[in-house]
């Protein structure tokens, strides 16, 4: 009996499907707010807070939301 490419490349096929589908599944969302209830997501304050430290922001930018905040 002669095994062809076709027999070999539907099992790959599956457990390449099967395993993406695992590592989707256990792979935290992008968001980091998607799936928190309001009282663990980080307010308005911190997350500007962050960001300028990042440096995604110059301090004129950083002050004025700031003010606009409070």
């Amino acid at each position: 009996m002669m095994f062809g490419a076709g027999m070999l490349l539907w099992p790959l096929l599956i457990v390449g499907l099967v395993w993406f589908l695992i590592n989707q599944r256990d792979r935290p969302s992008q968001s980091p707010s998607v799936g928190r209830s309001v009282s663990e997501r980080p307010d308005a304050r911190a997350l500007l807070d962050e960001r300028y430290a990042r440096g995604e922001m110059e301090r004129d930018e950083y002050l004025m939301r700031r003010q606009d905040l409070d």
